[in-house]
């Protein structure tokens, strides 16, 4: 029983390379500090969280059926934040390099995986201008997610999954020297993938 389940188990493993493409779905987050807009005097923030396209480009390798490694590129479309003192807007898009190590777990009995991806990346965000504010922001965030990818054949897979970028350590968002809000995105992608 235990050869079977493990020769099952591999029936799901594309060792080796790999070259994908996702699309789907972006909700960025702008959280506003208020202080920066003189506001109020804390350092309170205001969230403005808006949905937009986002396509993703990646390049990895399984070393077996339990890890791997990956490498893409995500872009997000244009969303345009209203600044908290309606003076202008950040209206920009979003674009993440990112590595990440992917752990696998086979679904015995079946041709899916549960995967998960924990890494690195480094955010540009060309930004907004205004009478006021020339905004824009760059930096190296957290790369967070988790999915499911289906075995079509030896050199086709599928996948569904989710992605953060800034969960934990958010983007800020600067005009000049003065910090006026972080960035972040939670990601809803499907895609496939071509096994060398």
């Amino acid at each position: 029983i235990l050869c079977g389940l493990i020769g099952l188990a591999s029936a799901t493993a594309n060792s080796g390379a790999y070259l994908g493409l996702e699309v789907g779905a972006a909700n960025q987050s702008i959280n506003f500090n208020q202080s920066a807009f003189n506001l109020n005097t804390s350092n309170s923030s205001v969230v403005n969280s808006q949905w937009n396209g986002i396509g993703r480009l990646y390049s990895g390798y399984n070393f077996n059926r339990y890890t791997g490694l990956e490498a893409g590129v995500s872009y997000t479309f244009p969303t345009g934040y209203n600044y908290p003192d309606n003076n202008g807007s950040f209206f920009s898009p979003a674009t993440v390099v990112d590595v990440s190590y992917v752990p696998m777990l086979p679904i015995a009995y079946s041709n899916w995986s549960v995967f998960g991806r924990i890494g690195v990346g480094y955010a540009w965000l060309p930004g907004g201008s205004s009478s006021q504010y020339n905004s824009s922001g760059s930096n190296l965030t957290d790369v967070l997610g988790a999915g499911l990818r289906y075995k079509f054949s030896n050199h086709w897979t599928y996948k569904i999954e989710w992605v953060a970028d800034g969960l934990l350590f958010p983007v800020g968002i600067n005009s000049g020297s003065t910090t006026v809000g972080s960035w972040s995105q939670q990601t809803f992608q499907t895609g496939v993938s071509f096994h060398f």
